[in-house]
């Protein structure tokens, strides 16, 4: 993306050398790497004084449009009771568990989402220790 940015600042540059306008590549971080890349530099003033802003994608095709795949990441807490899971299992409550039935319902959602969505999670929190009924997990949309 950066060189094709790059590129097509170069291009526009030398296909208008008279334009009184100042051309600017603004790097912008990853949607993938946590979300809202673009909204965190607005908010800081990047784009202060830009008056058109243009964002591509590189593809295997031309596009003049691109559905738009809008990123959310919940965080999603689950809470149980700790147990020793060798020593007494029955005295505790997995949130794990509570998680994993979560993951496994989101999976099971998908066949009925349009094919433009997107469903991830990962298990952000799944307790400290293997032997041990975790009192606490927790999942997380996947920042893929």
């Amino acid at each position: 993306m950066a060189a094709g940015a790059a590129a097509a600042a170069i291009g526009l540059v030398r296909v208008l050398p008279a334009h009184p306008g100042t051309v600017a590549v603004i790097g912008t971080p990853g949607e993938e790497t946590g979300g809202a890349g673009k909204v965190r530099l607005a908010e800081a003033g990047a784009f202060d004084g830009v008056d058109a802003a243009v964002m591509f994608h590189p593809s295997d095709r031309s596009a003049t449009t691109q559905h738009a795949l809008a990123a959310a990441h919940p965080r999603v807490a689950f809470t149980g009771r700790s147990a020793h899971a060798a020593k007494s299992p029955w005295e505790g409550r997995s949130a794990l568990a509570g998680a994993q039935l979560f993951l496994n319902a989101v999976d099971a959602l998908r066949q009925f989402v349009p094919p433009t969505a997107r469903l991830h999670g990962i298990v952000s929190d799944g307790g400290q220790a293997p032997d041990v009924v975790p009192a606490h997990a927790a999942v997380q949309r996947g920042k893929a």
